[in-house]
């Protein structure tokens, strides 16, 4: 290996290094540090560490593991550590990620609305909150068609949460795979699915996981346009 190579494989190290601290401060600023969640972030970086030299190295792993498989194992490891941490850590829905529970125990107790109302001066809150952020209200119904069949609790969501995160990894591999190479769509989908703050963020009920998910689907659909615009246009004429 040349001295260009080495060098920057170290800019590479360095960055990840800076990067993930830089990720842990920004996690834990401003609130109270429990040892399980320093140490699950702790791990969570090293898993990153090791998927990287995992891909970085295939060829010294690839008489252990066949490379062909090993998108599969980077998804279904991803899957799991997003299930470990909601199971042990058990995080709780809080600011606006509560919003939607919040609506649904206040609807309970008001018996939902009689009249509708577009004047500022008679919304309540929750009427100028959805008015501010649609994205959110959307979500709003989706979480509370969910809560009429399963009961008011955020574990549905969050495995919505992961069902989106599944499809957000398969159809990222397939996207990459048709710009770049096999190892490195294999090294993207890895970062998204050990990334500390992607396998928290699933446990948080948010429309983020959809709205990735399906702009992610239009992009693909893009690309095969892109592939097949000429047979396209042939067959529209």
């Amino acid at each position: 290996m040349n001295n260009n190579k080495i060098n920057q494989n170290i800019i590479w190290i360095v960055y990840v290094g800076i990067f993930s601290v830089f990720c842990l401060l920004a996690g834990l600023n401003g609130i109270q540090v429990h040892t399980k969640h320093l140490n699950w972030a702790l791990s969570l970086i090293v898993s990153v560490v090791i998927a990287i030299l995992i891909v970085r190295n295939r060829s010294a792993f690839i008489k252990l593991f066949n490379y062909r498989y090993s998108i599969a194992a980077v998804i279904i490891i991803g899957i799991i550590l997003r299930t470990a941490y909601y199971v042990i850590v058990s995080p709780a829905q809080v600011s606006d990620f509560a919003q939607a529970d919040k609506f649904w125990h206040y609807l309970q107790e008001t018996g939902g609305y009689s009249n509708y109302t577009i004047k500022l001066s008679e919304m309540d809150d929750f009427q100028k909150y959805y008015s501010l952020y649609p994205a959110w209200g959307y979500y709003m119904l989706l979480m509370h068609g969910i809560y009429r069949l399963f009961g008011p609790s955020a574990v549905p969501m969050v495995l919505l949460n992961m069902l989106c995160d599944l499809g957000i990894m398969i159809v990222l591999f397939h996207i990459i795979m048709k710009c770049s190479s096999r190892s490195f769509a294999t090294a993207c989908v890895s970062v998204f699915s050990l990334w500390p703050q992607c396998v928290i963020w699933a446990s948080v009920t948010s429309p983020d996981h959809i709205v990735i998910f399906f702009l992610l689907i239009m992009s693909w659909m893009y690309f095969e346009y892109i592939e097949n615009r000429d047979n396209i246009k042939k067959a529209c004429r």
